[in-house]
């Protein structure tokens, strides 16, 4: 390109997403936002460390990789809000969210029924 035949714009979107959701959402969207992939982030961690079954805390365990290397992926090359990043976030988070639900289910359901060895004939 010669000089002065440059585009108005050479970028779109912010390469960053802090940046990005504090620019369209400010203070509250930020912490609303990083809140709640910190919390999940948490909850599956501690679900994968007090689950019985190896096999479900292993998927977990991957299922959170996946995850973190989905957010360092599209943090570098797409928007936030993107359809390319939401995709493939959905097609990650669903999984996860059906595996620690009934996981959750399971642990609870365990933990409330009654001790069968312990009532009498």
């Amino acid at each position: 390109m010669l000089p002065g035949n440059y585009p108005e714009t050479l970028c779109r979107h912010a390469y960053n997403y802090l940046l990005e959701i504090c620019y369209e959402n400010g203070i509250i969207g930020v912490i609303l936002v990083f809140g709640g992939i910190v919390w999940f982030l948490i909850y599956a961690v501690k679900a994968a460390k007090q689950t019985d079954n190896k096999n479900i805390g292993l998927l977990i365990k991957c299922m959170i990789v996946i995850f973190i290397s989905w957010l360092i992926h599209t943090g570098l090359t797409f928007p936030f809000y993107s359809k390319y990043s939401q995709y493939s976030l959905a097609f990650i988070l669903g999984p996860l969210l059906v595996v620690l639900t009934k996981q959750n289910c399971a642990d609870s359901s365990a933990s409330t029924s009654p001790d069968i060895s312990k009532t009498p004939n």
